[in-house]
């Protein structure tokens, strides 16, 4: 089987991610903003599901921010500078994402390292923690040898 041609594998690539981010958005009880957007009918059905979500909005837009992902933060963190634009309970929620951001699982930092370097972590290192040191927005540390 020869591979996608890279515009339509890029395509694939931005639908995957847009129904990703419209289930998380649903899943944490944004579902009322998106219904104000004009969705594709197979996105749509997302909404439907009914997501039970639990604590206040900011809570639960920093736990979908973080499911996000790292651009996701990052932009959770310059809204809690800008104060003007937000309610206090939604800026004091949002300037946790400054200092922190939950780590990721050790195997997905092994799943990044196979992705970017084309190796896994036991053939590049011969020691690899999973428990990280550290995690920011963007990054994650982790010891090796």
């Amino acid at each position: 089987m020869q591979p996608l041609p890279a515009r339509i594998h890029q395509r694939l690539r931005s639908v995957r991610r847009f129904r990703q981010i419209t289930f998380v958005l649903a899943k944490y009880g944004f579902g009322e903003i998106l219904a104000r957007i004009h969705l594709p009918l197979h996105l749509k059905a997302i909404l439907r599901k009914g997501f039970q979500s639990k604590g206040s909005g900011p809570e639960r837009l920093v736990l979908a921010l973080e499911e996000l992902g790292p651009t996701f933060i990052k932009f959770g963190q310059i809204l809690s500078t800008r104060s003007y634009l937000l309610s206090p309970e939604y800026a004091a929620a949002l300037s946790r994402l400054q200092d922190r951001v939950n780590p990721f699982p050790g195997d997905e930092a092994k799943r990044i390292i196979l992705e970017d370097l084309h190796k896994v972590p036991n053939e590049i290192f011969s020691e690899f923690e999973e428990m990280p040191l550290a995690s920011a927005s963007i990054a994650q540390v982790h010891r090796a040898r």
